[in-house]
């Protein structure tokens, strides 16, 4: 081999070498060539190009890389703001090909109610975070608030106690009666005056207490007129102590199948349990009142006599009197109604209760002779037997000649009663009580009898009375 031909084949070598190892830039070194006297090879140059076009490939592939990278987290972060339906939870899968496309106004719209939620939730974390730091502050105000309710409540408490210390210190007659006062007591009389229209005094029992069997029997006698009881004012007065009063109530009563309404007034004595809360004591009731089935406390039948004396009341008596017969002048079926169907309700009702009364009196009796009897057949031995008949006791039979006298003469007049008396159905001590008359209260004169009994009339009673508890002279 010639040494050409030798150099030749070292040139060759070292540019194998060249290809399995890699350089850089700076590492590449020109190898002079013996031929060309030093000059560069052509191959040379074209490896160079080769990589420099390599470079730039694998550049622009990385800058395409990156870019579609981007664009891919950015459709991730859309995708996950927004809310789809998982196949799974859709059962006819057909209808997933149904679904529109989302729009990028859509996907606007679900930015901005995230970034309203962030900032609300940023809010509520500032708030929170404030009132961590001042958790002094504001227990403070909190404390300053409460005491300043409790204080108002117990201030208003305190200054009606004093009121009702100042009135009990001078007489009901002087007190001035307060009007819707409490609403607590209006609400009763009209839970009241409902049960008493519908005739449940069952419901009553829950309001007033206690009811006898007698005014139970009356209630549902009454209220089968009664459509409803409107118009309910109340005047207060205090009882015997700071928990009772003395309530008298005003209303409009409507009688069923009646278009006038009949004013009319109740006096009530309302006493607060054990729980606070106010209730009627009935046997201070219009009807108790009345008929006395109950003992009385004497001490608040004054106090209520009083009551019932003072200017203010009676004032308001007589403006009720005068509007009740305005309206029972004016409406003719009202006028029957009151002074015939209702008298006549009521005659056939105390007979009533006075016949059960003497077969219940009948049979206690009875019940008393069997064992009176049962106590001395045991205490004495069987006696003989004799043929002589068992002696009745006698009978006396009422002189028909000792009755009394009651023809009657029409004299209308205003009268007033001197004492606290009762009104009779008939002119005689052994008539039924219809009710009671307080000392200076007003009365309708309509006639007098005979035998020293006046027939009088207050509201819707028509009775009789004494004429010595009566007088023209206003008291």
């Amino acid at each position: 081999m010639s040494d050409f031909d030798k150099k030749k084949s070292s040139v060759n070598n070292n540019e194998n070498y060249n290809k399995k190892v890699d350089h850089t830039d700076d590492d590449i070194y020109e190898i002079p060539d013996i031929v060309s006297n030093g000059k560069k090879s052509n191959k040379m140059e074209d490896r160079k190009d080769k990589k420099k076009k390599t470079d730039h490939t694998q550049k622009h592939m990385f800058e395409n890389r990156l870019h579609h990278h981007r664009k891919e987290k950015e459709k991730s972060d859309i995708l996950e703001e927004l809310e789809f339906i998982s196949e799974e939870s859709v059962k006819d899968k057909s209808r997933m090909a149904e679904g529109k496309p989302i729009s990028h106004e859509f996907v606007s719209k679900k930015k901005t109610l995230r970034r309203s939620v962030d900032a609300r939730e940023a809010k509520k974390e500032k708030s929170v975070a404030f009132m961590r730091r001042n958790i002094a502050f504001v227990g403070i105000g909190c404390l300053v608030v409460v005491v300043g309710v409790s204080a108002a409540a117990i201030g208003v408490k305190n200054m009606k106690a004093k009121k009702a210390a100042a009135n009990k210190n001078q007489a009901l007659s002087a007190q001035e009666y307060e009007t819707d006062q409490y609403a607590e007591i209006n609400t009763l009389m009209e839970n009241y005056y409902a049960s008493y229209a519908s005739g449940n005094t069952g419901e009553m029992l829950e309001f007033a207490n206690p009811i006898s069997d007698m005014e139970k029997s009356y209630i549902s006698m009454y209220s089968q007129y009664i459509e409803k009881y409107n118009n309910i004012t109340c005047y207060t007065k205090t009882g015997a102590d700071d928990s009772s009063f003395i309530v008298i109530v005003a209303f409009d009563l409507k009688y069923k199948n009646v278009d006038t309404a009949a004013p009319g007034l109740d006096c009530f004595y309302v006493k607060t349990n054990e729980q606070g809360k106010y209730y009627i004591d009935n046997v201070y009731s219009p009807f108790n009142m009345s008929y006395q089935e109950n003992p009385i406390d004497d001490t608040i039948r004054q106090l209520i006599s009083d009551f019932q004396n003072g200017a203010d009341i009676i004032a308001l008596q007589a403006n009720v009197q005068t509007r009740y017969e305005d309206a029972v002048n004016a409406d003719a079926n009202l006028q029957n109604l009151l002074e015939v169907t209702i008298p006549n309700a009521v005659s056939e009702w105390e007979i009533q209760q006075q016949q059960l009364a003497e077969q219940k009196a009948q049979e206690a009796a009875n019940q008393v002779a069997q064992q009176d009897q049962t106590e001395q057949q045991i205490q004495q031995p069987n006696p003989p037997i004799t043929d002589q008949p068992v002696q009745q006791p006698e009978v006396t039979q009422p002189d028909q000649t000792q009755v009394a006298d009651t023809t009657e003469v029409e004299q209308k007049a205003w009268v007033y009663a001197t004492e606290t008396m009762n009104i009779r159905q008939e002119p005689n001590e052994q008539s039924a009580v219809l009710a009671s008359a307080f000392q200076g209260s007003e009365l309708r004169q309509l006639a007098v009898t005979a035998n020293g009994w006046v027939k009088v009339k207050t509201g819707d009673i028509v009775g009789y009375v004494k004429s010595e508890y009566i007088t023209t002279q206003q008291q």
